[in-house]
């Protein structure tokens, strides 16, 4: 019988955990707006942002400081602040303001708080998603196609964006619809729908008039909603 060594062991751990740590990490902003990839290894932060309307930022920067907690691209500073349960907060230094609003149109601002994504919820985590559940659907595995969109959405919902949120509750709504759930398609049709008035002005009549491009988003989306709804007790 061979032993390997405590000290061999020792450093195999602390090697692992250094990778683990090095490691590119992906974090969102609640309700989806804002994207973060952060890379100590290579010293290098990505913030994407969809605002208001459609406008965006488009932030990469390279980390500075002993511990790699701010980040200058050009003229533009801004710190990673860690904060509790593992989230980032990103504060843009007072003399920099201008020159980040730069890489940021009108309507969109990447400061804020960004939480550390589980595997399942990053991006390619919600498109191997995706793609399975519409493998499901398309071969009539409607239970399945049902049960991955379903999970899926709650357990990452809260960083997903409203157009994420709505499509996959609208797609989760027909796979119940044709699986036989009348209830959870019923609920999932009538969570979109309950979300229209939130975006929806006093007085007007559709969501989103104060923002033509997100208006343009979110009709379709409700249309289906709407479809899905009078189509949850029809028998299968």
């Amino acid at each position: 019988m061979h032993f390997v060594p405590l000290t061999w062991l020792a450093v195999c751990a602390l090697t692992l955990a250094q990778m683990a740590a090095a490691a590119p990490m992906e974090y969102g902003t609640e309700a989806g707006w804002g994207h973060m990839l952060l890379d100590r290894s290579s010293g290098s932060v990505s913030i994407d942002v969809v605002g208001t309307n459609g406008h965006t930022c488009d932030v990469g920067a390279r980390l500075t400081g002993p511990h790699l907690d701010r980040a200058e691209v050009q003229s533009c500073r801004f710190q990673l602040q860690t904060k509790a349960q593992g989230r980032i907060a990103v504060v843009v230094e007072d003399d920099a303001r201008d020159a980040c609003r730069e890489h940021c149109g009108a309507r969109a601002w990447f400061e804020g708080d960004y939480l550390p994504l589980a595997a399942a919820c990053t991006r390619t985590g919600l498109d191997r998603q995706q793609g399975e559940a519409l493998r499901a659907y398309r071969g009539k595995r409607y239970v399945v196609a049902f049960q991955l969109w379903s999970q899926r959405l709650a357990a990452c919902e809260k960083t997903m964006t409203w157009a994420e949120v709505w499509r996959w509750r609208n797609d989760a709504a027909i796979a119940a619809s044709h699986a036989g759930r009348a209830a959870d398609c019923r609920q999932l049709s009538q969570a979109v729908l309950a979300d229209v008035a939130a975006v929806t002005l006093q007085g007007e009549t559709e969501p989103f008039t104060f923002a033509p491009s997100d208006a343009e988003t979110a009709r379709p989306l409700i249309a289906a909603a709407r479809h899905n709804l009078t189509r949850c007790n029809k028998p299968r």
